[in-house]
């Protein structure tokens, strides 16, 4: 079983609100279970940053609906790479909504809103990990 991940960006077409991407975050996390998926979903100022998790048929077909979601505009696909283990194994979506600060330690939240700023060019650069990395890092700092 060749399991991958990738980590994608995009421009909501539209305003959503907190209820709104709290809703979204909810039923991705009932139909990515059902799928074997894991992620984290990143919310700010009309920015998606997306990490899925699993099989690479399950996730690369996710990732394909979500290519086609008239929600999302500017999709891009940063990586996909195998990996030998899940960073976010234990949710099947958690959402973490920067508008909101979340808690976030301001170094993070200052390099998180730079990564929206500027998505180009970015599979190989070092803020692209350690957004990634600094994520997973703090996820059991985060009421359920």
């Amino acid at each position: 079983m060749d399991i991958i991940r990738i980590l994608y960006t995009s421009r909501c077409t539209r305003p959503f609100s907190e209820p709104e991407i709290e809703e979204l975050a909810r039923a991705s996390a009932e139909r990515n279970l059902a799928a074997g998926i894991s992620g984290i979903l990143v919310y700010s100022g009309g920015r998606f940053l997306q990490v899925l998790e699993g099989e690479a048929d399950a996730v690369e077909s996710l990732f394909a609906r979500i290519e086609r979601d008239d929600r999302h505009t500017d999709v891009v696909a940063i990586y996909k790479e195998p990996i030998e283990e899940r960073l976010f194994g234990e949710w099947s979506m958690r959402l973490c909504n920067l508008d909101e600060k979340g808690g976030l330690e301001p170094k993070a939240l200052l390099a998180a809103r730079d990564f929206f700023a500027s998505v180009q060019g970015l599979s190989h650069n070092p803020l692209t990990r350690w957004i990634v990395e600094y994520f997973a890092s703090r996820k059991n700092s985060w009421a359920a």
